[in-house]
């Protein structure tokens, strides 16, 4: 398993964690959520899965703006990988 694919996995499990102990919030799945598409999009950009990069584009340009919270680490991969998709 490669480091985004494990990274991905880590995400799936927080969210369903989350769910078990019934802490899983509309805004919290959202946020969980927004920053595993990050992971998954830079993984497709890596793996050169051109086909699925454009909705990538949109989807992290959006949660940019709107749904990433504070993790910085998460905000910084979406960042390089519209700069690397050349959208700054």
């Amino acid at each position: 398993m490669t480091n985004s694919q494990s990274s991905i996995d880590k995400y799936y499990r927080l969210v369903n964690i989350a769910k078990l102990h019934g802490n899983l919030t509309d805004e919290y799945n959202y946020q969980l959520r927004s920053q595993q598409n990050v992971l998954i999009c830079v993984n497709d950009l890596l793996d050169n899965t051109t086909y699925l990069l454009s909705g990538c584009d949109d989807s992290l340009t959006n949660a940019i703006a709107h749904s990433l919270g504070a993790n910085q680490t998460i905000i910084k991969m979406a960042k390089d990988y519209l700069k690397a998709r050349g959208i700054q």
